[in-house]
């Protein structure tokens, strides 16, 4: 039987954001108090943070990069609940005149939460002419989230909850949905996976 992933209250870590630095980042507050659940996220001009929440109440801020397009946050528990691996596959939002990034004009801004339950939220804001739909796929064992051109009616913000079990991985993908119809597009196909991509081991 599958067992879910239990709550976060009783766990003392410490972070490790592991892209190439590897970079360990131990704080006492960290050690002494549990952690009660944490929000990584992405704003829309690029920069992602890391949100602590305490047993006690306090939160801390980090700022996390992004290297060779990826974000990488492990924890490090002392005790036998395993906080999952957080990986974020992810492209630089770039300004420069004359650069059209689609999968940063649908999608403006995410943010994932882990929950004292152990699920995870994801809240994110799209476009006003974006609309998302939500589906599972067997074929390829991930969530999938849909941004397709339409009327959203003014509705921006966007929230799912995901389950996490033990031992199994879970994976959330954008999939892009172009609307443009030229034989280049047809060739490659009208709908492209990520960025961003969020696997959870």
């Amino acid at each position: 039987m599958k067992q879910f992933i239990k709550s976060l209250a009783i766990v003392a870590l410490a972070i490790n954001f592991a892209a190439c630095s590897n970079e360990t980042i131990n704080e006492e507050a960290l050690n002494e108090t549990p952690l009660k659940s944490y929000t990584l996220s992405r704003a829309e001009d690029g920069t992602y943070s890391l949100e602590q929440t305490l047993a006690n109440g306090e939160v801390t801020t980090s700022i996390v990069p992004l290297v060779n397009n990826e974000v990488k946050v492990d924890f490090e528990t002392e005790s036998s609940v395993k906080i999952p691996s957080l990986s974020i596959f992810d492209e630089p939002v770039t300004t420069k005149k004359g650069v059209s990034n689609k999968t940063k004009t649908d999608l403006k801004s995410y943010a994932i939460t882990q929950l004292e339950n152990g699920s995870f939220d994801l809240n994110f804001e799209v476009a006003s002419f974006v609309v998302p739909t939500f589906s599972y796929s067997q074929e390829h064992g991930r969530y999938e989230i849909r941004l397709t051109e339409g009327d959203n009616n003014g509705i921006v913000n966007y929230s799912e909850n995901y389950l996490k079990f033990e031992g199994e991985k879970l994976r959330i993908v954008f999939i892009h949905v172009s609307s443009e119809t030229t034989l280049s597009k047809f060739n490659q196909g009208s709908e492209v996976v990520g960025p961003p991509i969020f696997d959870f081991d």
